[in-house]
């Protein structure tokens, strides 16, 4: 099997970080998974990084799970901790991920009339968000990574993010640095190029690639035993839908299938190209921030 490699700079330095695959034995990287008196330790010992994944329990069409967005999002903040600790004196631990978001919407999830999407409120993700920011921050934890991969929790995680700030800061608690991110954020332009090189539709969108090509090439590659390419339809096509909003959401409005873009040119191949880019994106924005 071919190796792939990530290369990062680190102070004019170039590392190659072999991204890890199912043969590869992995460092434990995940706070349920170690005892309370390891994780004090760490926060005693490291500079830690406390990295949090947020997705969302909805629909990602007939072919992957409901839970895409944060096994996604969970996977990706694993492999950059991983990465991290490779770094001399630096430590990254991923916290339990928000498995619900924000409400899904017609134009970029499908929306909530789907069997099996499930949502919160704006306010309650947002006072959840800096509620768990702020209690992060108060064990002693400085710097904080938010990885968000869905749509709709963008401007609630923003919010949640200035309320804990806030709050801290008037209660003249030690100063935070917290990195918000969206995982497509990550993704280059080159690689965009080369997997949609083979879609007829081509590259729709961030907002319209709801459970089309990206998602459906990560979880290949993570997870291939959860997608089920056979459930999808024979003939795939681009959502379409007015410049406008309606509410309450007429059924007539719902792109009935759940993905919004095609999503059959998804491959494992393509989705190790997106996890490489979300490890190195990930990676260098906690370089570029955190030193």
């Amino acid at each position: 099997m071919m190796k792939n490699f990530v290369f990062i700079a680190f102070f004019g330095t170039v590392l190659a970080i072999d991204a890890p695959n199912k043969t590869t034995q992995v460092e434990e990287v995940e706070l349920f998974n170690i005892p309370g008196p390891e994780f004090g330790d760490l926060i005693t010992n490291f500079p830690l990084v406390v990295i949090i994944p947020f997705g969302a329990v909805e629909q990602h069409g007939p072919h992957l799970p409901i839970g895409s967005d944060a096994i996604l999002a969970t996977a990706a903040a694993k492999d950059i901790a991983r990465a991290w600790n490779t770094i001399n004196g630096q430590k990254a631990i991923v916290a339990p991920s928000f498995n619900y978001g924000f409400k899904s919407q017609t134009k970029s999830g499908g929306g909530e009339t789907f069997a099996g999407t499930i949502s919160l409120d704006g306010r309650t993700l947002v006072y959840m968000t800096r509620d768990v920011v702020r209690q992060y921050a108060s064990q002693g934890i400085s710097r904080i990574v938010v990885m968000n991969g869905h749509w709709e929790n963008v401007m609630m995680t923003i919010e949640g993010i200035d309320l804990a700030i806030r709050d801290l800061q008037l209660l003249r608690q030690d100063p935070i640095t917290v990195i918000r991110m969206d995982l497509w954020d990550l993704i280059e332009d080159s690689t965009l190029e080369t997997i949609f090189a083979d879609v007829i539709t081509g590259f729709p969108g961030v907002e319209l690639e709801h459970a089309g090509v990206i998602e459906t090439s990560l979880m290949q590659h993570y997870f291939p035993e959860l997608v089920h390419m056979d459930r999808l339809p024979e003939v795939e096509e681009i959502a379409s839908f007015p410049p406008y909003d309606v509410h309450p959401q007429p059924l007539e409005g719902v792109w009935k299938p759940g993905n919004l873009a095609p999503a059959r040119g998804g491959t494992a191949e393509k989705g190790q190209l997106l996890a490489n880019d979300y490890l190195n994106g990930g990676v260098q924005a906690m370089l570029d921030v955190f030193f």
